[in-house]
C-alpha cells in the first residue's frame, strides 16, 4: 500500500508543439481507454477525487522567423521567406546567435548545420507555405567555418549526377553577349544558387533574365561584387515545384565586351 499523504506516482513526458504565443491545455483524467479507478490491496475500490491539470507552454522562438529584423514575430511567413533568400544571396548577413539559428533552418531534422544555402530559403518557404509545421527553433548558432560547399560534388555510384553548366557566347568589341546558365536536371530539383567569376577586364556584367525553363522563378541577384568579376544568384521555382527532368535553361546573363573575345564564365561555387 502507499503511504499517508501525497504520492507522486507517474511522470508524463509532453512534447508540446512550438507556439508563438503562451498557450495553455487541460490534462484530464478520462475512461478512455481506461478506466479510472482506484482499488485497495483486497481488490476493494476506493472511493477517490480525480483532479485535472493544467499544461502551460511558453512562447518559442521559431526557426525561418528572421523577419522583421527588428525582432522576431513568432510567425513565419512571406517576409521572412523574403529575409532567408537575402541572406543567402549575401544581400545582408544574419547576427551570430539567436537570429542566425533562426535563418539556418535547413536540414529540417538537424535544425539546420551552420551553412546557409538555398535548402535554407526552401525549407523557409516550405514553414511560409504551410507544408511543413513551424518548429521551435535549434541547431547552430554560428556559422560552421569547417564546413565546405563543393563547386563540384562527387558522384556516388548508380546515381545519376546533375550537372549545372555555363553556354559561353561569342561578343563583339563594344557590344552585348548573353550567356546561359543550363541545369541538367533529374527531375526533382527547386532551387540552385551559385557564384559565378568572370574576367572584369573582357566584359562588364550588365543584367539577368530568369530563363525559359525557370518561368514563374524567383530570382535574387548579388552584383556587389560584379565589378570585380564576382556575381551571387539564388533562383527557386515556388514551393513544391520541380524542374523538369532534361536540359532546363535557368538564367540567361548579359555582359558588355570591352573586346572581342569569348567570355569565359566559371562556375566558382553552387549547391
Amino acid at each position: 500500500m502507499f503511504a499517508a499523504g501525497p504520492q507522486e506516482l507517474v511522470k508524463v513526458n509532453i512534447t508540446p508543439a512550438a507556439a508563438s504565443q503562451p498557450v495553455s491545455s487541460t490534462i484530464a483524467f478520462s475512461d478512455q481507454p481506461t478506466k479510472r479507478e482506484l482499488s485497495d490491496a483486497n481488490a476493494i475500490v476506493l472511493a477517490a477525487n480525480f483532479t485535472d491539470g493544467e499544461l502551460s507552454v511558453a512562447p518559442a522562438a521559431l526557426e525561418a522567423d528572421v523577419a522583421p529584423r527588428s525582432g522576431s514575430d513568432g510567425e513565419v511567413t512571406v517576409i521572412d521567406w523574403v529575409q532567408v533568400g537575402r541572406f543567402v544571396a549575401m544581400l545582408s548577413s544574419p547576427a551570430s546567435g539567436a537570429e542566425f539559428q533562426r535563418a539556418d533552418c535547413a536540414p529540417r531534422n538537424s535544425l539546420g548545420d551552420g551553412l546557409l544555402t538555398v535548402s535554407d530559403w526552401v525549407q523557409a518557404g516550405r514553414y511560409a507555405a504551410g507544408i511543413d509545421p513551424v518548429t521551435a527553433a535549434g541547431g547552430p548558432t554560428a556559422p560552421n567555418t569547417g564546413a565546405v560547399i563543393t563547386a563540384r560534388p562527387q558522384k556516388t555510384r548508380g546515381v545519376p549526377l546533375m550537372i549545372l553548366a555555363v553556354r559561353n557566347a561569342l561578343a563583339f568589341q563594344q557590344q552585348a553577349g548573353e550567356v546561359t546558365i543550363v541545369l541538367e536536371a533529374l527531375g526533382n530539383e527547386n532551387a540552385v544558387g551559385f557564384s559565378v567569376a568572370f574576367d572584369p577586364a573582357v566584359a562588364s556584367y550588365e543584367d539577368a533574365t530568369i530563363g525559359a525553363d525557370a518561368s514563374g522563378a524567383t530570382l535574387i541577384l548579388n552584383p556587389a561584387q560584379a565589378g570585380s568579376g564576382h556575381l551571387g544568384c539564388i533562383l527557386a521555382l515556388p514551393v513544391g515545384k520541380t524542374f523538369r527532368p532534361g536540359t532546363c535553361e535557368l538564367i540567361k546573363l548579359r555582359f558588355q565586351a570591352r573586346t572581342a573575345a569569348l567570355v569565359d564564365i566559371v562556375l566558382t561555387k553552387w549547391n
